[in-house]
């Protein structure tokens, strides 16, 4: 009888022990990396937009002033 609850726990700790394996941690590195890249995205696209807005407002200036 005992045997068999060995036999058991040993075979459900294995299983376990394959589950706890399949289950990564992602790397902290490749995270970080990630929230870098998308800050730097980020920052192109904030960028960009001034840039836009003021080329649009000195356009605007420019074509009130010429009328």
């Amino acid at each position: 009888m005992s045997e068999d609850i060995k036999k058991i726990t040993s075979a459900l700790s294995d299983k376990t022990l394959v589950n706890e394996e399949k289950v990564q941690r992602p790397n902290i590195d490749l995270l970080i990396k990630r929230i870098m890249q998308e800050r730097r995205q980020e920052r192109k696209n904030n960028i960009t937009t001034i840039f836009s807005i003021f080329v649009g407002v000195a356009f605007i200036s420019y074509l009130f002033s010429q009328g």
